[in-house]
C-alpha cells in the first residue's frame, strides 16, 4: 500500500497560498482493503517533523480533504505527512510534504509603479540590488495590472505567462509568489516586463 497525491488546497506543494486553515487530502493505491479505516496527519514546522504543531490523532478523516484546525503564519512554510490504515489492516505512511502561506493579510510596503502615457508604451522596469549576507530562503511576491513578466539576473521567476492572469479588477488582484532563492548573487537585477493585458486592452465576449 502506498499513499500519494498529496494535496494542500488541492494544489501539489503551493507556495504563497491563500488560506486561514490547511485542507489537505491524498490517495492510496496499492492496497489489498477496500477502503481507508482511519488516518493520521501530522503537520510540522520542519522537514524532518519534530517540531509538531497539530497532531490529529487516528480518526476516520476523509482522504478528500482534511480541515486542520489550526491558526496559519503568513510568509510560512509548514511540513505534513498522514499515516493511513485500511479496512484490511495494512498501514502506510507518506513521504513528508510541505504548503507554504501567502502574505495573508499583511499590508503591502510597495507602491505601484506606472508609466506616463496612453499605454501604447510596454515598459521595462529594472532595480539592482545587492545580497549583503548568504540567502537561506527568498521570495518574490508580485503583483501586476496588465501583464507582467519578471526576471532575476536574466533568468525567468516562473515558465508561466500571462502573469497575472485574469482579474476582476474591481473586486480582487491577484498577486504570485516564487521561490528566487537560487537565482540570487551577491549583486542581483530584477527586470519586470510589462504589458496592457486585458487591463488596459479592448476584450469582451
Amino acid at each position: 500500500m502506498q499513499i500519494t497525491h498529496l494535496r494542500a488546497m488541492h494544489m501539489d506543494r503551493p507556495l504563497g497560498a491563500a488560506m486561514e486553515q490547511p485542507v489537505l487530502s491524498w490517495k492510496v493505491t496499492g492496497a489489498s482493503g477496500q477502503k481507508q479505516r482511519s488516518a493520521r496527519i501530522i503537520i510540522a514546522a520542519d522537514a524532518a517533523l519534530t517540531l509538531v504543531l497539530h497532531d490529529s490523532g487516528e480518526g476516520d478523516f476523509s482522504a478528500l480533504g482534511y480541515t486542520a484546525p489550526m491558526a496559519l503564519a503568513p510568509r510560512t512554510r509548514y511540513w505534513w505527512q498522514v499515516s493511513v490504515t485500511s479496512d484490511d489492516g495494512e498501514t502506510a505512511v507518506s513521504e513528508p510534504a510541505f504548503f507554504e502561506t501567502g502574505k495573508m493579510n499583511e499590508p503591502w510596503a510597495g507602491q505601484w509603479i506606472a508609466m506616463p502615457g496612453d499605454g501604447r508604451v510596454h515598459p521595462i522596469l529594472r532595480r539592482r540590488f545587492a545580497a549583503e549576507k548568504a540567502v537561506a530562503s527568498a521570495r518574490l511576491y508580485i503583483c501586476g495590472l496588465g501583464l507582467y513578466e519578471a526576471s532575476l539576473n536574466g533568468q525567468r521567476v516562473s515558465d508561466e505567462y500571462f502573469t497575472p492572469y485574469y482579474d476582476s479588477y474591481d473586486h480582487f488582484i491577484q498577486y504570485q509568489t516564487y521561490d528566487v532563492t537560487g537565482a540570487l548573487q551577491a549583486d542581483n537585477e530584477l527586470t519586470v516586463m510589462l504589458g496592457g493585458g486585458w487591463y488596459m486592452s479592448r476584450y469582451g465576449f
